[in-house]
């Protein structure tokens, strides 16, 4: 899935993919991995709003 962001800052970031997340069907709203960017500093916040399990990859 692609999300337009408004800027590559972690708050901006966590609003597009919690907007576009809650768009999915509960089934495919699991998990999340994410290549450890500080544009995801936020994850947590991510994880609340959407019930999201959140894994970061080992660099």
């Amino acid at each position: 899935m692609l999300v337009k962001v408004a800027g590559k800052d972690s708050a901006n970031v966590v609003r597009a993919l919690t907007v576009a997340a809650r768009k999915l069907p509960r089934t495919l709203r699991r998990s999340l991995t994410w290549d450890r960017g500080t544009e995801l500093a936020k994850h947590r916040e991510l994880a609340m709003a959407t019930d999201f399990s959140i894994y970061c990859c080992d660099p």
